[in-house]
């Protein structure tokens, strides 16, 4: 029903030359699977239509395995793939659940005990929404006043685990690491990069295993509430004081997915844009503190466009860092690019990455990137994160953290597109960025030189080679030296 070849036409251009990998690794994936799965699998294909297309089968098969549920929702706004794959793949952002509530009340009914009573919860019949790995139930409660007297009840979610899915993704895990195996076994006959997929394969691991570590979730919404707490244009859920080890108890959020706001008015729209750039990108890059937490799943799914305005963003179950450190070689590998400084930008990328990479791995990244800038003005935050891609791809390792960071912006950077076409990421982390500037202006007149304790992360050295070098990149530019 799904063949190599079919796997295969659904990989973009962009990525041709990945193409006989990608159908390779998914057809090992799928001959792996225990015999249970696959012949739920093979009876949801068999239900699709007999002329459904390659890209519907394979979103079908996506839906009943977690780990690739996450890939879909990854991949579903990057605009390299073909328009209508990417509209299938976004169905996999928010779904009606199929999970009968039989098979998960026993769960709530055993984890909230005595909570039930205590705080006068009651549950709705249908589920509201099923996620990769997690079903969300509505309910009431009596609220902070649990008088009984108290006529108004707070409205509330139920996020739990999906009967299996722990199970399920470990099994998907499991199978993803062999696939890692065997590319790199095979490395040489695909003609790959010198990536040691295993290794990036573990790290990715990590990560999603956070996704069923239900606590660990509940930490993140806490920290998230206080971070976004002064901010009237952002709607982070509440905790709720009856959550447990296996269920979060959560406010609940009341609204649209972003991406279905596309026929508000364009202030609107634009308003929701900015909003999302300057919440969850501009937040953790111009950030002073010494690590920043930022979301690491913001698809179209878990950000809300709230009847009010503001904007609601859900699922903290996958959060990143970035550190100081991080944040300031960002800001060297962009300055050094305006300066025309190849040699500092590969140092950059080498302090940047976990483990230093050889020059010969680095040189080529950087001088691809520099060609690519004579089409653009300036290097942006894309064009960083698109040079980092290229890096991962030639062999440089990074943090898992700023894999994730990388995936997240370009998540949202297609998020915001579908949103706001008239609206660019980059012109909102402009905007951030010349505020920045502004405010931290009148301190460096008192700080050392070489100190990158601003937002901006530049020391007044880093400016002052910037307002030399740069009139002088942009003269050879013009030149087309």
């Amino acid at each position: 029903m799904i063949s190599p070849k079919d796997v295969a036409s659904l990989v973009p251009e962009v990525y041709a030359e990945y193409r006989q990998v990608v159908a390779d690794g998914v057809m090992f994936f799928l001959e792996r699977l225990t015999g249970p799965r696959l012949s739920a699998i093979l009876a949801g294909q068999a239900a699709l239509p007999a002329e459904a297309p390659p890209s519907q089968r394979l979103v079908g098969l996506m839906r009943e395995c977690p780990a690739l549920h996450k890939l879909g929702q990854v991949l579903a706004r990057r605009r390299e793939l073909d328009p209508g794959f990417r509209r299938r793949l976004q169905t996999l952002e928010s779904m009606q659940s199929r999970i009968d509530l039989s098979e998960v009340r026993p769960v709530i009914l055993r984890e909230l005990g005595d909570h039930i009573e205590r705080y006068r919860i009651r549950l709705e019949a249908q589920a509201l929404a099923e996620a990769s790995v997690a079903v969300v139930i509505p309910f009431t409660w009596a609220g902070h006043n649990r008088s009984k007297a108290a006529a108004k009840r707070e409205a509330g979610v139920l996020k739990v685990l999906k009967p299996r899915a722990a199970e399920y993704l470990e099994e998907d895990l499991e199978i993803l690491g062999q696939v890692a195996d065997f590319l790199d076994e095979r490395r040489k006959i695909y003609g790959l990069p010198p990536v040691e997929f295993r290794e990036v394969f573990d790290e990715v691991r990590t990560i999603l295993l956070h996704e069923i570590q239900v606590s660990g979730e509940q930490a993140h919404l806490a920290a998230a509430g206080r971070r976004y707490a002064g901010r009237r244009d952002v709607w982070v859920p509440r905790l709720y004081p009856f959550s447990t080890a296996g269920v979060t108890a959560m406010e609940r959020v009341d609204g649209v997915k972003v991406t279905e706001a596309s026929g508000e008015s364009y202030r609107l729209r634009r308003n929701l844009a900015r909003t999302i750039a300057r919440a969850l990108i501009t937040e953790a890059i111009f950030s002073r503190r010494e690590r920043t937490i930022f979301h690491g799943d913001p698809h179209a799914g878990n950000l809300l466009a709230v009847p009010d305005g503001r904007l609601g963003v859900l699922d903290w179950s996958l959060t990143g860092e970035l550190s100081r450190h991080d944040r300031v070689q960002m800001s060297q590998i962009l300055a050094r690019a305006l300066c025309g400084d190849r040699a500092g930008m590969a140092e950059a990328i080498s302090r940047l990455a976990s483990e230093t990479p050889s020059r010969e791995i680095v040189r080529p990244v950087v001088d691809r990137a520099m060609w690519e800038l004579h089409s653009l003005l300036r290097p942006t935050v894309d064009w960083l994160m698109r040079l980092m891609d290229g890096a991962a791809r030639a062999g440089v390792r990074f943090r898992p953290d700023l894999l994730l960071f990388r995936k997240s912006f370009f998540t949202l950077e297609g998020v915001i597109t579908d949103l706001c076409p008239e609206c660019s990421m980059e012109d909102f982390i402009t905007e951030v960025l010349i505020e920045e500037f502004a405010g931290e202006w009148p301190t460096r007149w008192l700080r050392p030189p070489l100190s990158r304790d601003y937002a901006t992360h530049l020391s007044n050295a880093d400016l002052l080679e910037i307002g030399t070098m740069a009139p002088m990149r942009a003269m050879r530019w013009w030149l087309g030296l």
